[in-house]
């Protein structure tokens, strides 16, 4: 063997995860098909084109509208707002979560101090019956 030739661990294969040497780099994507199909009916691509101007300057608090590049403006506004009215609500749950965790150990508190109550009572109750009986 030589130096070249030497394991160092791994594979000696080099060819991609898909498909090998026959792969020219369109990620498994029939660009046609997309450029025919994504839903605006202009040809171009995705990546080459910055969004509207007016879709740039709004800012939208929720990430999936960018993400998914929605250019409808109805659309943009009833998914903010959806997505607002989601988290107005998962805050409320979480203050509701909150309260019931806190009512738990009040609850768990009480009971502890119901138990301590009982065991005074019994004591008492036994040291008046030894002074009645002497």
């Amino acid at each position: 063997m030589n130096d070249g030739d030497q394991y160092r661990g791994g594979s000696s294969y080099r060819g991609s995860h898909r498909g090998g040497r026959g792969y020219r780099g369109n990620h498994g994507h029939n660009q046609h098909y997309y450029k025919q199909h994504r839903g605006s009916g202009k040809e171009r691509s995705p990546h080459d084109t910055p969004r509207d101007a007016e879709t740039q300057m709004k800012k939208f608090d929720n990430p999936w509208i960018h993400m998914l590049d929605i250019t409808n403006e109805s659309h943009q506004n009833v998914l903010e707002s959806r997505y607002r009215e989601l988290n107005q609500v998962n805050d409320e749950i979480a203050k509701l979560q909150l309260a019931k965790v806190k009512l738990g150990h009040n609850l768990q508190n009480l009971q502890r101090l119901a138990e301590k109550e009982e065991l005074n009572v019994q004591i008492s109750s036994e040291k008046l019956e030894e002074f009645t009986l002497l």
